[in-house]
């Protein structure tokens, strides 16, 4: 860091490090929620996939049954 050599140089070096906080506070929270949205994303992809594999495996057990069933009554 350099020297100060004067007053107004302390307030301009405070001013320019609270904007320099608040830009990477902002970045903080601009990362914070792409990570949430991704999250969320991925977590819908894997609930509607588990559906969808557990309605298949409903119906298909179904079939079987069905089958089963009829083979047994012929």
């Amino acid at each position: 860091m350099k020297r100060i050599k004067n007053m107004r140089e302390l307030v301009l070096m405070q001013e320019k490090l609270k904007f320099q906080e608040k830009f990477v506070e902002k970045e903080l929270v601009e990362s914070s929620a792409n990570i949430l949205d991704n999250l969320s994303d991925k977590i819908k992809d894997l609930a509607y996939d588990l559906g969808t594999n557990l309605t298949m495996q409903i119906i298909s057990s179904f079939r079987k049954k069905k089958s089963s069933k009829d083979s047994a009554d012929s």
